[in-house]
């Protein structure tokens, strides 16, 4: 009974050992959707200089129990008479530290992205810029 009682003491003290990251937890999981991009209410202009524009039209995160993600933005690309739909897809796992969150590719486990939360906002910075989104 001793060895047993050992063994449990010895498990939860390991399992409080580590880095202080946690995986996402019921508080972060769920589906959220693009609200604004640098400032910029969506559906919207990101970038235009005259010759090449590029829009917004929605953007949205998955973030699953098992701590992976999916970040979609679907996007109009237009250059002089050439319009072009385009969809760009990140997909990996998301690491938590209190209310920092790290977005890490599920091939290389590169950092892609980092972002915070704070209630139901999700702040993603994303090509130097903070991409705002509301959990549905």
């Amino acid at each position: 009974m001793r060895k047993v009682a050992m063994l449990v003491a010895l498990a939860v003290f390991l399992a409080g050992c580590g880095d202080g990251g946690t995986g996402p937890g019921d508080g972060l999981t769920g589906r959220y959707t693009l609200k604004t991009a640098a400032g910029i209410s969506i559906p919207g202009v990101y970038g235009d200089n005259g010759v090449y524009r590029w829009e917004i039209l929605a953007g949205r995160v998955r973030i699953n129990r098992d701590s992976s993600f999916t970040f979609v933005l679907d996007n109009r690309e237009t250059a002089g008479s050439i319009v072009e739909l385009s969809q760009l897809e990140e997909k990996g796992v998301v690491r938590a530290t209190g209310a920092n969150l790290e977005f890490r590719a599920a091939d290389d486990g590169r950092l892609r992205m980092r972002g915070s939360i704070s209630g139901d906002t999700l702040t993603v910075m994303y090509s130097a810029a903070p991409f705002v989104f509301l959990r549905d």
